[in-house]
């Protein structure tokens, strides 16, 4: 499959068939201000289009899936690109679904050409 068949594969997911949810990053910066001897942490946030999925869990009801680092409640989330996001950072970017925040575990970036993102696939958890 080219990478123009794969992209087209993605936009039908995301945009065209609207499977797709809205739900808003979270991205924080810190600046350190020498004159108050402080950071200054800033957010702003970004609608965007995602793709949500739990991760299949074997063994439901137990806290952790044996051999893995999935526990319960964690999430699989696929995003779209956004023209004002350009990179995520799971150190500092948090992402909310509806009502609950969660934090970024692993950030897995799809770019086959190297030059355009076709989609994150995020792991994260509350």
């Amino acid at each position: 499959m080219s990478t123009i068949d794969f992209n087209s594969v993605v936009r039908e997911f995301f945009i065209d068939q609207d499977w797709s949810c809205t739900t808003t990053l979270i991205k924080t910066t810190s600046v350190y201000d020498p004159n108050t001897s402080e950071n200054i942490v800033t957010e702003k946030r970004y609608a965007m289009k995602a793709i949500v999925l739990d991760y299949i869990n074997k063994f439901e009801g137990s806290a952790q899936q044996q051999n893995t680092l999935i526990r319960t409640g964690d999430k699989q989330v696929f995003l779209y690109p956004s023209q004002y996001v350009k990179d995520i950072d799971p150190t500092s970017d948090k992402l909310q679904l509806g009502s609950k925040v969660y934090d970024i575990v692993v950030v897995k970036e799809m770019n086959p050409n190297l030059s355009n993102t076709l989609y994150w696939e995020l792991y994260v958890r509350i």
